[in-house]
């Protein structure tokens, strides 16, 4: 249309204006606008968590929004092969359209979510790819597609699989190593490198000390490595369940340790079954028994059993008697072995029909075997026995030991017989005494012969009392040839042998006769010593017989006695000779007797015969001449033995002659034996005294003078100990007197642990010649170990939140040094979630640290912890014998706030005006802690809000707003309350855009900011007029320009946003304007007028037409001075009454410093009030 207009205004002008039109075509061609992705990455508080549901933001929708674009379906890519596209409940999403691609459509997006591959903690970064397409229209660019793509970064954060786990049943055997270890079998779920494992055994009795493993206070830490092959000692001779009756609080748990700080333990019930064992006994059994008594079996059995806890006792014993009859020699009596245990085994058993024998414990005390079957014997012989043990724990085993019963017979010398008869005859010639060999003499009633064994007994006689009758001189001769037999005593007893009594006679000397009594007594004599005698008297009477004419009187025999010297405790031939005098006329030569006096009962003599009668030693000079006769003095006897020898020669015609009381002495030499050392401990700990009692007596108080006890007493000691008492010589060596032993302690070196040596040396001297006699005796003291606690350093650290921190002055040293403790190294109080640079995780908020890597040692916090971790640094000294020592210290590390970023989802929100419109930002903080021991509270948000203008007002249901001006809002609060940040309309409408900016505050810091813009989508309200009634009710406006009417009526009247017009009519109302400038008007009796805290947001003032005091109007303002305190606060400090004109102004300031910027409500036409007394009448509420 195109229009001329003349400029001429003449009245010749017909046609001031013309008018020419035409219609002509416009196409405009369609261009598709890629679609609009809006991704969230899942990170910081969107962050998911290995092996769970982590949901997807991706919003997708058209730029170009008046119907001529459709969408196609979403695509997403990059998918990490074992994830999966899911819905919320886990169900696959979309079609999968290629290897680590899934294809959803845009209705699915609101279910989207992923789940990561299996085990993983792998971040990853997934492709978001729509698709816009120009709808047909007929237009060129019809069909034409544009595609848009994203990017979405997904965090996984680790999360720690329980180890597989599973109980494997132990069998072991009693006092053998217990594989413990093998108690479990455990493996890492997640296998993907990302996660330790780690053993932690708790519960073993104090002292227990597994084959690996570090102490770490109760509990041992154990490496994955070691596991396997870990054993513990088994307590002695136990057997059974060695959970429920030794260990019941054992316990091994699996820890694994994720990379990221995620940590889980998982424990199973343990079995493990010590099973008995019969210990194996060692001991020899015998008895001594004295000849013709019953032997008793009863010392058969074991003096005690090494397994002392009741679950073992011996079941039988059984007796081998097989060889018995040989072994022991009594063929003669038992003609078998069953003959044997029928007739000569006493007591309640078992024949088992073998040989052999079983008897039962209880019945082995009344077991014995008869002597009749040993009729005197002294043969010593064994038996062979078995003897049963079982052991009962948790099942019953048996084993069998054989022991040989050594049994010792004592040989008692029997009661010999004794027969003689009456004698008579003539002087000169022999009176045969025993013809037939059964007249004189007697016999051993030992049985040994008979009964097939060796004679153990030997028989000489004695005849005494042949100097009874003066006048008669007797004497023992061959009955044939007149020589002397026997031994011619020389004080009227003769000793005869056997072989003395075949032919015997008795003959008085020529020229002698008489009657006399004579006594015969039998010597029998055990091969063990034992004497016995029987005696009988007889009668020989001689008559006097022809004279011998002139008889040749033997010479008095000559005795050389040598000197003769023999040591303490040795045996002596003696050197001494007895011959005829060679002048002795006698022929043929006389018979020679010697007699030895003055040897002590005590000593022991070999090859003489013993005259019970009056103590003396008879024997021949050839014999003692040859060194025949041997002396052995008492035990320990020194001194002179003062022998005296008679020699006695008696020819052929009875004729003596005598050497008497020759002196024979024998110089016992002193040997000094060395004293007796007793020595007692009951041992003692390290570094304590340990009280030793040691003894020294004489041995040998046997002598003429004692022996005496030479000091110093010396004492050596290993392992550098030292004495309470004594000369350290140095080396070890001390020298001690007698007195100085009372009380002695000795105390090992410091720190030493190791049994102490000691070695005991005592001399003693004989007083007659110094000999000297050392003897040693070694020992062991038994020493306790006991761990010294540890040195240790601590020094409080400090760091950054998420970064590793250096936990620098931490140490640990053994105070024991020699290697006989070991350290180990805790630290206790570490929270969940953190991190040490070295060491492993016991699962209880400790970790096990090697101590060579306290130097360098740091600890990376739980994520995102800000504040103080109070830590403990433990030491624990492990002493081989389980004893353990701790020494502790607490340190502090202060993690300093690092403010993380945040998520927000910034989408289009939709919303009427006047109403809150929520921007859903959905605010996700990296950091979401607080509430931990020590931990800074949470961080809050620091939210800028721009584009809002006059007319766009936020609220919230918390935190604070700060007005920046130029549509410019900082918001402050809780992650919470920032999620309800809201907008609302005061009479605007239409599309409008909010910047958004989120950054979150930890303490002094503040973290990175995120943006984003909110598209509002503002539906217009209209404007309403409300009218009331006389009753009072409630009336509330919308969004916009409202009027409200009460009546009459007490009413509640509410204008909202816009700018209202609000009239209370009669009666006493409650009026909130709400948003927008408001005019308020009371109307008649006492209106109270509130205004709520978002009233005020939009810098609008409201107007109250009618305020009267007189009619107790009020203006609540207690909603917008919630820091006032009406005990503390001024209200000048908070409230101002600002005249302007005809009007009063209400100001206020929210933070009570006076400074008055808001204007709350105009006062129409009033003025001259005065605060305070509106304040104390009730005018004005704060």
């Amino acid at each position: 249309e195109v229009i001329s207009t003349e400029s001429a205004t003449g009245v010749e002008v017909s046609v001031p204006t013309a008018t020419f039109t035409d219609t002509f075509q416009v196409t405009v061609s369609q261009v598709v606008d890629a679609p609009s992705i809006t991704v969230v990455n899942a990170q910081e508080g969107a962050a998911g968590y290995e092996d769970t549901i982590i949901p997807l933001v991706v919003d997708v929708r058209l730029v170009d929004n008046d119907g001529s674009e459709a969408l196609g379906n979403v695509v997403i890519s990059g998918i990490p092969a074992g994830a999966q596209i899911v819905n919320g409940a886990g169900a696959p999403l979309g079609t999968i359209t290629g290897v680590g691609e899934v294809t959803v459509t845009v209705a699915q997006l609101s279910q989207l979510h992923i789940i990561p591959p299996a085990n993983s903690n792998d971040d990853f970064d997934l492709t978001i790819t729509a698709s816009s397409t120009e709808l047909p229209q007929g237009l060129p660019g019809d069909g034409d597609t544009v595609i848009g793509t994203a990017t979405l970064h997904v965090e996984v954060i680790g999360v720690a699989d329980p180890a597989n786990i599973a109980a494997v049943a132990v069998n072991g055997n009693e006092d053998q190593p217990i594989a413990l270890g093998a108690a479990v079998a455990a493996s890492l779920a997640d296998v993907d490198g990302s996660e330790t494992l780690y053993f932690v055994i708790a519960g073993l009795p104090a002292g227990v000390v597994p084959s690996a493993g570090t102490y770490i206070g109760g509990s041992w830490q154990v490496d994955a490595a070691d596991m396997a092959t870990l054993t513990v000692p088994a307590p002695a001779n136990f057997s059974g369940d060695y959970v429920a009756d030794y260990a019941p609080s054992l316990q091994i748990s699996a820890i694994t340790q994720e990379n990221d700080g995620s940590q889980t333990s998982v424990s199973v019930p343990l079995t493990i079954i010590v099973d008995p064992v019969v210990d194996a006994q060692s001991w020899t059994p015998a008895i001594q028994v004295s000849e013709d008594n019953n032997i008793s079996l009863a010392n058969v059995a074991p003096p005690s059993l090494l397994d002392s806890d009741g679950s073992e006792q011996v079941e039988f014993y059984r007796f081998d008697f097989n060889a018995i009859i040989a072994d022991a020699g009594i063929g003669a009596t038992v003609a078998s072995v069953a003959d044997f245990i029928a007739n000569h085994v006493n007591g309640t058993f078992n024949d088992n029909l073998d040989g052999t024998i079983t008897v039962l414990p209880a019945n082995l005390s009344g077991m014995s075997l008869d002597a009749g079957a040993f009729a005197d014997s002294n043969r010593d012989f064994s038996i062979p026995v078995t003897v049963g043990f079982s052991d009962t724990g948790n099942s019953t085993v048996t084993a069998s030991v054989a022991v040989t019963y050594g049994i010792d017979l004592v040989g008692v010398a029997d009661i010999p017989t004794v027969f003689a008869g009456d004698y008579s005859g003539t002087t000169g010639t022999p009176v045969a005494v025993n013809p037939t060999g059964s007249e004189f003499g007697g016999m051993t009633t030992d049985a040994d012969v008979s009964l097939g064994n060796p004679q153990s007994e030997s028989i000489h006689y004695i005849v005494s009392n042949l100097d009874g009758t003066p006048g008669l001189n007797l004497a023992f001769v061959d009955a044939t040839t007149g020589a002397p037999v026997g031994f011619n005593n020389n004080n009227g007893t003769w000793t005869l042998r056997p072989s003395d009594l075949v032919n015997l006679g008795v003959t008085a000397a020529p020229g002698s006769s008489g009657t006399v009594t004579l006594t015969l007594t039998t010597v029998a004599t055990e091969n063990d010593g034992d004497v016995s005698t029987n005696s009988a008297t007889f009668d020989v009477a001689f008559g006097t017989g022809p004279g011998a004419g002139v008889i040749p009187t033997p010479l008095p025999p000559l005795v050389t006695v040598n000197p003769m010297s023999v040591n303490e405790d040795g045996t002596i031939a003696l050197d001494i000779q007895v011959a005829k005098d060679p002048l002795d006329p006698s022929v043929p030569d006389p018979f020679i007797t010697v007699v030895l006096n003055g040897i002590p009962a005590d000593a022991t003599v070999s090859g003489a015969f013993f005259n019970p009668i009056n103590g003396t030693w008879v024997t021949d000079a050839a014999t003692i001449s040859a060194g025949g006769i041997s002396v052995t003095p008492a035990d320990d006897w020194s001194g002179v033995i003062n022998i005296t020898v008679d020699a006695i020669a008696t020819n052929l015609f009875l004729q003596e002659a005598s050497t008497n009381g020759v002196a024979a002495p024998v110089d016992v030499v002193p040997v000094a034996d060395g004293p007796a050392i007793s020595f007692s401990t009951s041992g003692g700990d390290e570094d304590s005294a340990i009280a030793v009692s040691i003894g020294v007596a004489l041995t040998d108080t046997n002598g003429t003078v004692n022996e005496q006890i030479q000091e110093p007493i010396v004492i050596t000691v290993s392992e550098f100990a030292t004495l309470s008492a004594g000369i350290d010589i140095g080396g070890g060596v001390w020298h001690l007197t007698q007195a100085e032993l009372a009380g002695l302690t000795v105390t090992p070196a410091l720190n030493n642990g190791n049994d102490i040596s000691i070695q005991i040396a005592a001399t003693t001297i004989e007083p007659a010649n110094s000999s000297i006699q050392t003897n040693t005796v070694s020992h062991v003291i038994a020493v306790s170990e006991v761990a010294d606690a540890p040195l240790i350093t601590t020094l409080d650290s400090s760091g950054n939140e998420d970064t590793a921190i250096a936990l620098g002055g931490l140490s640990a040293t053994l105070v024991d040094i020699d290697g006989s403790e070991t350290l180990s190294v805790t630290i206790s109080g570490v929270p969940d979630g953190a991190i040490l640079s070295a060491g492993a995780n016991n699962g209880d908020g400790s970790w096990t640290i090697p101590a060579a890597a306290l130097a360098t040692l740091s600890m990376t916090p739980p994520h995102n912890f800000s504040g103080v971790l109070s830590l403990t640094l433990n030491a624990y000294s492990l002493e081989a014998n389980g004893a353990t020592s701790i020494a502790s210290s607490v340190f502090d590390v202060t993690v300093n706030p690092v403010a993380d970023s945040a998520v927000i989802t910034p989408l289009p929100q939709t919303g009427d005006e006047g109403e809150p419109i929520a921007l859903n930002l959905n605010i996700q903080p990296g950091d979401i802690n607080g509430s931990g021991i020590g931990e800074n509270p949470a961080e809050t948000v620091l939210m800028t809000l721009t584009g809002l203008g006059t007319q766009l007002v936020p609220t919230a249901s918390g935190g604070s707003f700060t007005d920046n001006g130029g549509g410019s809002w900082t918001f402050t609060g809780t992650v919470a309350e920032a999620n309800t940040v809201a907008i609302i309309s005061d009479g605007l409408s239409g599309n409008h855009t909010v910047g958004v900016s989120v950054a979150m505050v930890d303490g002094i810091a503040t973290g990175t900011s995120v943006t984003g813009n909110v598209v509002l989508t503002i539906n217009p309200v209209a404007d309403q007029v409300l009218t009331g009634s006389a009753l009072g009710e409630t009336l509330s406006g919308a969004g916009g320009n409202d009027t409200i009417d009460g009546l009459g009526g007490a009413d509640l009247l509410n204008g909202g946003a816009g700018a209202d017009t609000i009239n209370g009519g009669a009666g006493a109302d409650q009026i909130t304007g709400g948003l927008g400038a408001d005019t308020l008007t009371g109307g008649l009796d006492n209106d109270t007028f509130i205004w709520q805290g978002i009233d005020i947001l939009s810098g609008a003032t409201d107007t109250i037409t009618d305020f009267n005091v007189g009619e107790n109007d009020v203006l609540d303002l207690s909603n917008l001075l919630t820091a006032f305190n009406p005990g503390t606060d001024v209200i000048t400090d908070f409230v101002n009454l600002s005249v302007s004109g005809a009007d009063t102004v209400v100001q206020i300031d929210q933070s009570g410093s006076a400074s008055f910027s808001v204007d709350v409500v105009t006062l129409q036409g009033v003025t001259g009030l005065d605060l305070a007394t509106l304040y104390t009448n009730g005018n004005i509420a704060a």
